[in-house]
């Protein structure tokens, strides 16, 4: 993002440069087993439920065992030939979290959960 500050005229250009970088080179906490399906697509439609019956921010006054239950009653719905129901809990786990529960996430090592078991923990 630097070059987007040092280089003021120039902000769409560089702007679009980090954003590409950023996206080749991007790692994430949590590895999702291989998808064996000729097609897998998260909707909107999925998204938009995740988020309004399964969001977690990690606020003190919201129930982290509530909104795990939410999410998988959220997940057993998505049903995919070829696609483990681990997976798709593991692909959609970090559109259901935002605030302090997303920078928690996004601190764990790259790679460093692989299982449902081991994200519930």
């Amino acid at each position: 993002m630097d070059d987007v500050i040092e280089n003021p005229n120039n902000n769409e250009a560089a702007l679009y440069d980090w954003a590409q970088s950023t996206t080749e080179n991007l790692a994430t906490t949590i590895v999702v087993p291989k998808i064996q399906a000729e097609s897998f697509q998260i909707t909107n439609n999925m998204l938009h439920l995740l988020q309004n019956k399964a969001l977690f921010s990690g606020s003190y006054i919201e129930d982290p065992q509530q909104q795990l239950t939410n999410f998988l009653s959220i997940c057993v719905t998505q049903r995919q030939p070829n696609v483990t129901p681990e997976a798709i809990r593991l692909l959609l786990f970090p559109f259901s979290v935002t605030g302090e529960a997303q920078t928690w996430l996004n601190s764990l090592p790259i790679n460093s959960i692989t299982t449902w078991e081991e994200l519930v923990k």
